[in-house]
């Protein structure tokens, strides 16, 4: 090989090289703040923001992913235990833990589904009033999966979130008065 068509390919190489840098900065970079301040929390920062909510014994947070065609998909998974002595008070616990599991981002946004419910502290599914959660945040119960009582789960398509919640991942929100209450 001449050292003209040798200095050529390494030229070459070496600009494939700082362009597959660049680019995998540039798209690494976004992940973090696709969302904006406070958007897109990893699972463990939001196990803990749950668990600091009075009548919460523990919390779960994982997000699965799954390869669909060329591109992953990403399922987030929100499970609360309550602590002995305390239920759920109000429906908008659904919008809540919807919302929180939409703010889950450990290896990217919720492109899936949306997965959260309640367990007692031994981790018995708890029935809640999740329907009614459902319908007012605008969304058909028959289109939302119960697993409650195998998993203790709601199972919501992320396609169907509220658009004015924004793209995922969105912010981690502040449990509503009245969710989690006293028996």
């Amino acid at each position: 090989m001449s050292s003209r068509l040798r200095q050529r390919m390494t030229a070459a190489i070496a600009v494939g090289v700082a362009s597959a840098a660049l680019l995998t900065g540039c798209v690494g970079g976004l992940g973090g703040v696709s969302g904006g301040p406070g958007h897109g929390q990893d699972a463990e920062v939001v196990e803990q923001h749950l668990e600091a909510v009075e009548g919460v014994a523990s919390a779960t947070v994982e997000q699965d992913e799954y390869s669909s065609g060329p591109s992953a998909q990403r399922t987030s998974i929100v499970h609360v235990a309550l602590a002995d002595g305390y239920r759920v008070g109000d429906p908008a616990a659904f919008e809540w833990l919807a919302r929180t599991a939409w703010a889950v981002d450990d290896d990217g946004p919720t492109t899936s589904n949306l997965m959260f419910g309640f367990t007692d502290a031994g981790g018995t599914p708890i029935d809640w009033d999740w329907s009614a959660g459902a319908v007012a945040l605008g969304l058909d119960p028959d289109d939302v999966d119960s697993l409650l009582a195998d998993q203790g789960l709601v199972d919501v398509v992320a396609s169907t979130v509220p658009s004015s919640w924004g793209p995922a991942p969105g912010p981690l929100p502040e449990a509503p008065t009245g969710a989690i209450v006293p028996d």
